[in-house]
C-alpha cells in the first residue's frame, strides 16, 4: 500500500499509524507512508454509551400517558412486542469469560466475540420498505418521518445496507429537543449564525467557510427529498455543547411525553418547512459561550455516579502517575478494551485529563451549557452537538483517500504513524498530557531505555507496570530493542511556536479525516478515542479495527500479539510467531466493510435520514406527522380480503 498524506493540515485529532513504512528512506515530512501491517490510531473519537449522558435515560420505551399505546401493537401484531431502546452499541464484551488468562486467550476471545456481534448485526438487515418501517416503529416508538419511502428508495437504489441500528446516533442526538416547542428550536437555530439552508430543494451555505461549503454540497445531493429548513453548523474543530446531566435528564423525561404512534387516519405527511427569515416576535437569544477549558463542563455533563464526576480528585493530573491509584477501568477485561463504547467515554476515567490535552487546553474553547440545534462532525460522549458526517470524509480530497493500497503480503511487520504535534495548546509543562506526545514517547525505544534514569512523566511506574505485566519475561528484557524494531512513529512538525490566528486551523484538533482511508487501506487501524462520529454503530471493534484504551497501557500487548517476537530478541525459548493471519483478517474485514457502509453515498443517506427527522422535529404539526402508507395499505388489503393490492 502506498498511502498519501500530501497535506498534513488534515482535520485529524487522532494518533493513527498507517501500517506501512517504505523500505527506502523517506523525507522527514513523510508524504508517503507505505507497506506496514498495522495502522496505529491513538485517535480520540467515537461510539455512543447510553448510561452516561441522556442515553442512560430509557428514552425509547412505550408511548407515555397511555396515548394510543395499543395501536402500535395492533398494526405490528399482538405478540406483545414493545419499542426497544436504541443505541446499544456493539462492544465485543459479551461472552468474554472471566477464566480467560493471558494475551492470547483474551484477544482471541475478543475477536471471536466480535465476529459473533457482526453476524448478529447483519441479521437485522431490512429487505423491504414495509419491514424497515415496521422495525422503525418497534425501535423508535413513533411512525417513520414523512418522506421515509423516498429515503428508502434512494438508499436501496444505491445498494445501501439498511440496518436500523446504523441510525441510532440520530435519535440519541435529537431526542432531547422534543422537550422544546418547534418554534423554540427554529428560533435557536436562526440565532446560531453560520448555517446551511435548504430552500426549494436546494442547499446553500450562508458563508464561504470551506467546511460549510462542503456540507452544503453533501446536503444538496439529497435536498430534493427534504423540506425547507435552516441547519446551523459548527465552524470550530472542537464540539461546543455540554448540557448538565440533570438538565438533559429532565428534557428526556419531557420528550417521552411526545412519543406516540397515532392511528394512521390521524397522521399526515405534509411538512410545512421553514427558512432563515425571522418569524413574528422572534426573540433574540443571547447565548452564553464560555472560553474555559471543557473539563469542568464535562464533569457536570456526566452522570452523578460516573468516575469522572464522583472521584474527589478527578482534576488532579498527578493521580494518573500514582502507583497505588491504578483505577479499575470497567471497559477493560484482562488488560484489553472489551467495551469500546465505554472506553471512548470521558466520564469513565477519573484522570482522563492526564491523557488528553483537548480537555484541559484545547486549541479553541467555546462551550455553551444550553441545548442548541448545532450540527457538527464529531464530539465527546458528553457533548450535545448533533452529529452529521464530517466534511473532509465526504469531500473526496486525495489526501484523505486510501490510495493505491497493496496486498497484506507486501506490507512490513511494523506500526507506522506520521503527524503533527497538535491536539490542543501544548507547552513545556503540559505536553506529557497530550495523547500524540505520549504515544510518540511510548513508541521510542531509546526513551524507554532511559526512563529509569530520569523522572519521567510518560513512563511512570504505573504506566510501565500496566504495560509490561501481560508480556513474556523474555520480551520485557528486550523492550527497547523490540519497540524500535516494530514501531516507526514520529512527528512531522512539533508546532512549538506560539499559536497565531493564521495557524489555528491545523491538523489534529477534532475528527479523523484519515480514519476512513485507514480502514480502506487493507492495514489494521489501532484506535483509541474520545471522539464520536456518525459511523460508530457501523464498525465493530476487534472485527474491523483494534481498539485501545486512552492510557495506551495495552499498546505493547496488542502489538506483541500480532507481530510476536523473533528468536534474535527473545531467544529460542521465548520466540513468538505472533498472529499475522488474524491481523490480516481484521484488515480485510475493515476494508471490505468500509466499501459497503462508509461510502460517500452512505454519508448522504445518513444526512438525509437525519434531516428528515429534523424537519419533522421543527414542524408545528409534528405530533401528527409521519409515514403510514404501509399501514393504510395493510388495512385496505384486510378490508378487501385480497393480497393483490401492491405495497406502497
Amino acid at each position: 500500500m502506498v498511502h498519501r498524506l500530501r497535506d498534513l493540515y488534515a482535520k485529524d485529532n487522532h494518533l493513527k499509524t498507517l501500517a506501512a513504512m517504505p523500505t527506502a528512506a523517506s523525507s522527514i515530512k513523510m508524504h508517503r507512508l507505505s507497506r506496514t501491517h498495522l495502522v496505529i490510531g491513538a485517535v480520540i473519537l467515537v461510539a455512543l454509551y447510553q448510561s452516561l449522558s441522556y442515553m442512560r435515560s430509557s428514552y425509547v420505551t412505550e408511548p407515555r400517558n397511555g396515548r394510543d399505546t395499543g395501536l402500535l401493537y395492533h398494526f405490528l401484531g399482538s405478540n406483545g412486542t414493545q419499542p426497544t431502546q436504541p443505541l446499544k452499541h456493539v462492544s465485543s464484551s459479551s461472552g468474554l469469560g472471566k477464566s480467560s488468562s493471558g494475551t492470547v486467550n483474551s484477544i482471541g476471545q475478543l475477536i471471536a466475540n466480535a465476529n459473533t456481534t457482526f453476524e448478529d448485526l447483519l441479521a437485522k438487515k431490512s429487505t423491504s420498505l414495509n419491514e424497515a418501517a415496521n422495525t422503525y416503529r418497534i425501535k423508535r416508538g413513533r411512525h417513520p418521518p414523512p418522506g421515509f419511502d423516498q429515503w428508502y428508495e434512494y438508499a436501496t437504489s444505491n445498494d445501501a445496507i439498511i440496518i436500523e441500528d446504523f441510525f441510532d446516533q440520530i435519535y440519541h442526538d435529537l431526542e432531547p429537543f422534543w422537550a422544546f416547542s418547534p418554534r423554540d428550536i427554529r428560533d435557536r437555530a436562526r440565532n446560531l449564525g453560520m448555517h446551511v439552508s435548504i430552500l426549494n430543494a436546494t442547499a446553500e451555505a450562508n458563508t464561504g467557510w470551506f467546511w460549510h461549503v462542503i456540507w452544503a454540497s453533501m446536503i444538496n445531493e439529497v435536498a430534493y427529498m427534504l423540506p425547507d429548513m435552516v441547519i446551523p453548523l459548527n465552524a470550530m474543530d472542537e464540539p461546543r455543547l455540554m448540557v448538565p446531566f440533570e438538565d438533559i435528564t429532565t428534557f428526556i423525561a419531557e420528550a417521552g411525553n411526545h412519543r406516540a404512534v397515532p392511528h394512521p387516519e390521524q397522521v399526515t405527511d405534509t411538512v410545512t418547512g421553514w427558512t432563515d427569515n425571522a418569524e413574528p416576535d422572534q426573540p433574540y437569544l443571547d447565548i452564553a459561550w464560555s472560553q474555559s477549558a471543557p473539563l469542568s463542563f464535562a464533569r457536570a455533563a456526566c452522570a452523578p455516579d460516573s468516575p469522572l464526576r464522583s472521584e474527589p480528585t478527578a482534576l488532579h493530573l498527578n493521580m494518573a502517575a500514582q502507583p497505588d491509584h491504578a483505577q479499575d477501568l470497567k471497559f477493560m477485561s484482562h488488560g484489553f478494551v472489551s467495551n469500546f463504547t465505554l472506553a471512548s467515554d470521558v466520564c469513565q476515567d477519573p484522570s482522563i485529563a492526564a491523557y488528553h490535552g483537548a480537555l484541559t487546553n484545547p486549541l479553541t474553547a467555546s462551550t455553551s451549557r444550553d441545548l442548541l440545534p448545532l450540527f457538527g462532525g464529531s464530539k465527546f460522549a458528553v457533548n450535545n452537538d448533533i452529529l452529521i458526517p464530517a466534511p473532509m470524509y465526504w469531500d473526496g480530497d486525495e489526501k484523505f483517500d486510501a490510495g493505491d493500497d497493496k496486498d497484506w503480503s507486501s506490507k512490513n511487520n511494523k506500526a507506522t504513524w506520521r503527524g503533527t504535534a497538535t491536539g490542543g495548546r501544548h507547552n513545556a509543562l503540559n505536553w506529557p498530557n497530550f495523547h500524540r506526545h505520549r504515544f510518540v514517547a511510548l513508541t521510542n525505544g531509546t526513551k524507554y531505555s532511559l526512563a529509569d534514569e530520569t523522572s519521567d512523566r510518560i513512563f511512570t511506574s504505573l504506566q510501565q507496570r500496566s504495560a509490561l505485566s501481560p508480556l513474556p519475561i523474555n520480551l520485557q528484557k528486550n523492550m527497547s530493542l523490540w519497540i524500535n524494531k516494530h514501531n516507526d512513529i514520529a512527528f512531522t512538525d512539533m508546532f512549538c511556536d506560539i499559536p497565531t490566528e493564521e495557524s489555528q486551523y491545523i491538523d489534529g484538533n477534532s475528527f479523523s479525516g484519515r480514519y476512513r482511508s485507514f480502514l480502506q487501506s487493507k492495514s489494521v487501524p489501532i484506535k483509541a478515542t474520545l471522539y464520536r462520529e456518525w459511523h460508530d454503530s457501523r464498525l465493530i471493534p476487534w472485527k474491523h479495527f483494534v481498539p485501545m484504551n486512552n492510557r495506551f497501557t495495552d499498546y505493547y500487548a496488542i502489538l506483541s500479539y500480532f507481530v510476536g517476537c523473533d528468536e534474535e530478541l527473545c531467544g529460542s525459548d521465548g520466540k513468538d510467531e505472533g498472529h499475522d493471519s488474524e491481523a490480516e483478517d481484521i484488515a480485510r474485514a475493515g476494508s471490505e466493510w468500509a466499501e459497503k457502509v462508509l461510502r460517500k453515498v452512505d454519508m448522504q443517506i445518513y444526512a438525509a435520514r437525519l434531516l428528515l427527522e429534523y424537519g419533522r422535529l421543527t414542524d408545528d404539526n409534528r405530533e401528527s406527522l409521519g409515514w403510514v402508507k404501509d399501514l393504510k395499505y395493510e388495512e385496505l388489503k384486510s378490508v378487501n380480503r385480497t393480497d393483490e393490492i401492491p405495497d406502497p
